[in-house]
């Protein structure tokens, strides 16, 4: 990897002649890098065996766009806080996931208008989404919860102050099985 010197912030460009292999634990992979504006050509990061992405961009706030749409996160189980406080960022684009842990995923991501999440399903056996899309008042997206059944306190807070700035659009795909869970979210 290789840092490059933008003039807002800084780039960071992957290169090599082959991926860069990616730790199963990728737990706070660019954590704080605040001065991160854009990352390029992340396609070269093997991301196939992660399983947990815990803070892997949390508090990345001047990072702007994410294009994770040709990495491989099929395994990735643990999103927890991944983009919390990506303040700047506009656009995430998502490669196929079935996370069991979203708390805080894309928490005050304020700017955030694009999410492409139309293969991020959310697994059946979610234990975690507390202020999974907190604040993200810009936001445009179609979220699919699939049969998740999240657990514990604060299931009102999964979209709180989400999607409230016009054009902001939020659209929650869902099965009979989740009903419940979407009547308690939407209570609030």
């Amino acid at each position: 990897m290789a840092w490059g010197n933008g003039s807002d912030g800084f780039i960071l460009t992957i290169d090599g002649k082959e991926k860069i292999i990616a730790n199963k634990d990728s737990k706070y992979l660019f954590f704080n890098f605040n001065g991160l504006k854009k990352i390029e050509n992340i396609e070269l990061l093997d991301t196939s065996n992660i399983e947990n992405m815990n803070s892997a961009f949390k508090q990345c706030e001047n990072l702007e766009e994410l294009n994770l749409s040709n990495n491989n996160l099929i395994k990735v189980k643990d999103m927890n806080n991944m983009f919390e406080n990506c303040k700047k960022i506009v656009s995430i684009k998502m490669g196929n996931m079935k996370p069991s842990r979203i708390a805080n995923t894309f928490c005050n991501c304020i700017e955030l208008r694009n999410l492409n999440a139309e293969s991020f399903i959310i697994s059946s056996g979610a234990i975690s989404g507390a202020k999974a899309f907190y604040n993200c008042k810009n936001l445009i997206a179609t979220i699919n919860l699939g049969n998740a059944t999240f657990r514990g306190d604060f299931i009102n807070e999964i979209i709180y102050n989400c999607a409230t700035i016009p054009p902001a659009k939020l659209v929650l795909n869902y099965t009979s099985e989740t009903a419940t869970l979407i009547d308690e979210i939407l209570a609030t």
